[in-house]
């Protein structure tokens, strides 16, 4: 049977609602489905099965991969089973982000139903939801909605298509990384040089737009991640290594201080956006949203 026939088996039998399946059951098929190959898993993104905890207890989540943990339950439209659940995988990811410095995530599912959560103020907050259809599944979205998420793939061609998948507006990243930078702007929407830059922005587009122009919170955010995007691959097309492993740091890429260096002008610059990187967790954030732009291959835009 070939890997896609595979998949779409493993995604059936999670999608069924079947009532004499059990969690361990489910929670088999979910580590079947990450480790068949549709994710292209590094060797450091292994999934863990029965992860501890380590809250005092001797509770265990369900499936660990990379930066997120699967947590499952036979029905998670059950309100007492999914508050339950939802207050395991809080204490675990808050141990988990403040343990590596990172942004970390939950998945909470019955197979049918997934969704997503993130961390604000040791609160988890649901960000995404999947629901897929439990008589016909469509298991290349699970696939791609998963990947979005873990972005475990490398060298992906960055046509309209895949850029939309991983990186739209609809897309379980795009609202992950919307949540954060919105978390971010919450905390240092006080701060003097945040809102100078804020009024600045607003002045300007009010001047272009007039009475048509909206200043609106949520605007200001989604245009910050729209310029800080556009900025990282300003950067990735002219073949820097935006890569967590590469040796921009966050400044660099977010204010353009090697285009200024090389006497290259208006590409990338100090502006009303890098109000990022003056906040606590700003600069991991920029950090992170580079790491995954840089997996697309970007040497072949033109």
């Amino acid at each position: 049977m070939k890997p896609a026939d595979v998949r779409a088996k493993i995604v059936a039998s999670l999608a069924a609602r079947d009532p004499h399946r059990t969690e361990a059951d489910l929670q088999g098929d979910i580590y079947a489905l990450l480790t068949t190959g549709g994710l292209s898993l590094e060797p450091h993104q292994v999934a863990k099965l029965e992860v501890p905890t380590r809250d005092g207890t001797r509770r265990r989540l369900d499936v660990e991969i990379g930066h997120a943990v699967i947590e499952v339950k036979k029905d998670v439209r059950k309100p007492s089973m999914k508050a339950e659940a939802e207050e395991q995988l809080a204490g675990y990811v808050a141990q988990q982000t403040r343990s590596l410095g990172t942004r970390y995530v939950g998945i909470l599912t019955d197979g049918t139903d997934w969704h997503l959560y993130h961390l604000v103020e040791d609160v988890l907050v649901e960000v995404a939801h999947l629901s897929l259809n439990s008589t016909a599944p469509d298991h290349d979205r699970l696939i791609e909605w998963l990947e979005a998420i873990l972005a475990t793939e490398t060298a992906v061609q960055p046509s309209s298509g895949e850029i939309e998948r991983r990186l739209g507006a609809e897309s379980p990243a795009h609202l992950l990384d919307h949540a954060s930078l919105r978390n971010l702007y919450l905390h240092a929407s006080l701060q003097p040089e945040v809102q100078l830059k804020r009024a600045l922005w607003g002045k300007l587009l009010r001047t272009a737009f007039g009475q048509a122009f909206n200043d609106d919170e949520d605007l200001f955010i989604n245009h910050t991640l729209l310029v800080l995007t556009a900025e990282i691959i300003a950067h990735a097309v002219i073949d820097y290594d935006v890569s967590r492993t590469g040796d921009l740091t966050p400044q660099a890429m977010a204010r353009g201080t090697r285009f200024a260096d090389s006497l290259i002008h208006g590409v990338v610059e100090e502006d009303f956006f890098d109000w990022v990187l003056d906040v606590s967790g700003g600069p991991e954030f920029v950090t992170d949203l580079a790491d995954r732009i840089g997996r697309f291959n970007w040497s072949d835009v033109k």
